[in-house]
């Protein structure tokens, strides 16, 4: 019974400095900065949700949780690059590296579709289809998610913001990107004729 109790209050001090952001009421990610690697928690209710880092899906790297059985988790992860608004490769389709580690959790539909997975790459993994992360600098970001599919399909929804993948609570901020109607109207329009 110790060691049980001594297993789960190590595991909850090994997450403790972990930070969350509210994307929206459907996505939320969180993250600690440990050395050189930065670990991630994905809380989605969706079939997939990602993250890229770069304002838009031109020219971007991406992260990916896509609701699949695999041999550790009912998860897959997928480090992809895109270059523009059709379907993003994968790191190593392009002769690159997939660095995305797994660490735990998965998809539930216990209480709804439900991702939450954590996982973790180096803050600068010197593939070039990766965008190197630096702690406490202000970063563009894109999301997207998908609600009805078990597959890596068009989004439902997405956005662009800026955050701050801080080193401490106080550090991190969020903002999100106000662009105009146009330029959404035209992203959706890209998205419908590309996929």
């Amino acid at each position: 019974m110790t060691k049980i109790f001594l297993l789960t209050l190590l595991t909850f001090l090994a997450h403790a400095q972990m930070i969350y952001q509210k994307i929206n009421n459907i996505m939320t990610i969180g993250w600690e900065i440990s050395n050189d690697e930065i670990i991630f928690n994905f809380k989605c209710k969706a079939d997939w949700c990602s993250i890229g880092f770069a304002n838009t899906m031109f020219g971007c790297d991406m992260i990916v949780a896509l609701q699949k059985k695999t041999a550790n988790s009912t998860i897959e992860l997928m480090d992809i690059w895109s270059e523009n608004h059709d379907t993003p490769f994968s790191d190593t389709d392009l002769q690159g590296t997939n660095d995305l580690k797994y660490i735990k959790g998965g998809y539930s539909t216990s209480s709804g579709r439900m991702i939450d997975v954590y996982f973790s790459r180096k803050l600068d993994t010197g593939d070039k289809y990766d965008k190197p992360i630096v702690p406490d600098q202000v970063m563009d970001i894109n999301w997207a998610y998908q609600k009805r599919t078990k597959r890596f399909d068009e989004h439902d929804d997405y956005g662009a913001s800026t955050i701050v993948f801080a080193s401490k609570t106080e550090k991190a901020n969020y903002q999100v990107d106000e662009n105009d109607f146009a330029y959404y109207a035209t992203h959706a329009l890209l998205m419908i004729i590309s996929w």
